[in-house]
């Protein structure tokens, strides 16, 4: 007997078996809960007001505060359908909303070069004196405008099934779509100047996605979701457990993602004007885990060691079978890989800041979960993955969230705190780069020691009186409040998050640069790429040894690469070429297996001296 769970305030009902979580019907509903852990119950963020509540269990004591629980609330991912129905209030906190998304990046002059070809082609139609079949006098046709050879040119049934009633309704003058010597499209009149790509950053919290118009590479607009598989895991371990542990759970990941590619597509060309069927390649990046759960291969394997995935070079194929809404025989390109945890978006990262040609020596890094790091130049690149955690994307912090509007992103102290949040929305958590600010603050003013423990108010008498009084402790657990009127603080525990976060990028790149060798003077630059590394304040990230302490003017904001390269491959076979060669150059370090990282790590967990900024 099916059971109902009716989710407040929107007023949707979901239904299923006894023995369901809260937070499985909220997904089949599509009422966005945060479960940063994947609906284990370790991360205590999908709290929801359940009536009739049931007894909590021990690890909802545990998240949840005594006067909540008396409230009914509950974690969703804890609480099953067991005999009865029920109401589940979902409060602010634990939804998701819009993000604060990175859509723009660096721009590099290319040479649009597509594999997409329209000819409009006026053909004579059939009489007794000339019987060629429908599909052979197209074949001459674009021959004589194309080039190819007849025998070349192929088209799949379904145009075949469609080529004689568009002939004769558009009295045989066509535009014919090729993609190489593929026949993807015919379509009435002349269109050869309707001709479109998508390119998309397939991230692990976001994906975006940007209409291109291929003849002339004008940007016609941009659109960006949450990714939905977030709800079953903020981190790509979490969400490849789903696939091993859940019947059906790589088909489901796979549709949820495509079910919010297609809502982009849909937007974009709402915005623009444009026709989906006049879309005729998709090119997407994204890390090694998110284009295997993408295609829906195995990735089972890229959770142990040795960390190994199903391929390495590009995949193409179409649309159709992927469930794009899109021309029908549109081709879908999925970017080249470099290792089981360094994936398309780095390789776009490296595309787009041209590294792999320059003579100046950059270390490029893309902070998050896992921080890509690449150093080199045109003499060579190595590259690596630092497993940061998720303390960047608040699921590790007590009061942590994702950049979505009422996230504390900016901290400065004074004679007072003064916090800015985004979307200038009421307080409701920390983002990544509000931690980051915080922390570096509370260095820069002595309130935190440089092995990162929070000190006492007795030994911060000279702090003014406004700073001081944020400084409190309880059952010895000290804190420092950001937001008085809703208590949001940074806690002991969460310096110590950021501390394991910060210490295995900074070891990682530290690792790097001894490969080459290169000394920090010789670095010419630092490239800081994805929405946190272009959010973040360069003097924090310095100040608490995130990145490594060069002058601030060698740092520089690249934006989202991954979207800015996945355009440059979209629009040019020669950087789709250039994007084949990049992991057959860049070598990878895997870094727990290098002698002497555990040190580094080590050395790296506490903050620098904070008067060297």
């Amino acid at each position: 007997m099916d059971f109902k769970v009716l989710f407040q305030p929107e007023g949707i009902e979901s239904s299923g078996l006894p023995g369901l979580t809260v937070l499985e019907l909220a997904r089949r509903a599509n009422i966005g809960i945060t479960a940063f852990c994947g609906g284990r119950g370790t991360c205590g963020k999908c709290q929801v007001k359940v009536e009739p509540a049931p007894a909590p269990n021990e690890l909802e004591k545990k998240h949840i505060t005594p006067e909540r629980l008396k409230e009914g609330y509950r974690l969703a991912c804890q609480t099953k359908i067991i005999d009865s129905d029920l109401t589940v209030f979902v409060p602010p906190e634990s939804r998701f909303f819009n993000l604060k998304v990175l859509v723009s990046g660096l721009t590099r002059d290319i040479k649009v070069h597509t594999s997409i070809r329209k000819y409009y082609l006026q053909l004579q139609p059939p009489t007794i004196e000339d019987q060629r079949p429908d599909w052979e006098r197209m074949k001459s046709a674009i021959s004589a405008a194309s080039g190819f050879k007849e025998d070349d040119i192929i088209a799949s049934i379904y145009l075949l099934r469609r080529l004689p009633t568009i002939l004769r309704t558009s009295n045989f003058k066509i535009t014919a779509v090729l993609e190489g010597k593929r026949l993807i499209s015919i379509e009435a009149g002349d269109t050869a100047g309707q001709s479109f790509g998508m390119a998309f950053d397939l991230g692990t919290t976001t994906i975006v996605g940007s209409l291109l118009d291929i003849n002339n590479a004008r940007e016609m607009a941009v659109a960006s979701r949450l990714n939905p598989q977030s709800t079953y895991g903020a981190d790509v371990v979490s969400r490849i457990n789903h696939t091993i542990t859940e019947k059906n759970g790589a088909e489901t990941l796979q549709q949820a993602v495509v079910g919010s590619l297609n809502e982009i597509i849909a937007e974009v060309c709402q915005k623009s004007g444009i026709s989906p069927e006049n879309i005729y390649e998709i090119m997407l990046v994204g890390n090694t885990a998110m284009e295997h759960l993408f295609l829906g291969l195995p990735a089972a394997a890229l959770a142990t060691s040795p960390y190994v995935g199903v391929y390495q070079g590009s995949i193409n194929l179409p649309a159709k079978k992927m469930g794009l809404a899109v021309n029908h025989d549109a081709v879908v390109r999925v970017g080249p890989l470099i290792s089981g945890f360094v994936g398309g978006d780095t390789v776009a990262g490296i595309l787009a800041t041209n590294q792999h040609h320059e003579r100046a020596l950059r270390l490029f890094v893309d902070i998050g979960t896992n921080g890509e790091i690449v150093v080199g130049n045109r003499e060579g690149l190595w590259c690596t993955s630092a497993a940061a955690g998720p303390a960047f994307e608040g699921a590790t912090i007590h009061f942590g969230m994702r950049a979505e509007p009422g996230a504390i992103d900016k901290v400065k102290i004074t004679d007072r705190v003064l916090c800015s949040t985004i979307a200038e929305q009421p307080p409701r958590g920390i983002c990544g780069t509000g931690l980051v600010e915080t922390v570096s603050e509370l260095l820069r003013c002595g309130i935190i020691s440089e092995d990162g423990r929070l000190k006492s108010r007795c030994d911060l008498t000279d702090l003014p009186k406004e700073v001081l009084k944020r400084l409190q402790e309880e059952k010895g657990e000290r804190r420092f409040v950001l937001a008085p009127e809703t208590g949001i603080a940074i806690f002991q525990k969460d310096i110590r998050q950021l501390q394991l976060a910060k210490a295995a990028i900074a070891a990682g790149i530290q690792i790097l640069l001894a490969k080459i060798p290169i000394s920090l003077s010789e670095l010419d630059e630092i490239l800081l790429a994805g929405a946190f590394g272009s959010y973040i304040d360069p003097e924090a990230a310095l100040r608490l040894g995130l990145l490594p302490l060069v002058p601030l003017e060698k740092i520089r904001f690249v934006g989202n690469t991954a979207l800015t390269g996945s355009k440059m491959m979209l629009l040019s076979q020669d950087m789709k070429d250039e994007a084949e060669n990049i992991p057959v150059v860049c070598r990878y370090v895997e870094l727990f297996h290098e002698k002497g990282f555990m040190d580094l790590f080590v050395d790296n967990l506490s903050f620098p001296i904070p008067n060297l900024l």
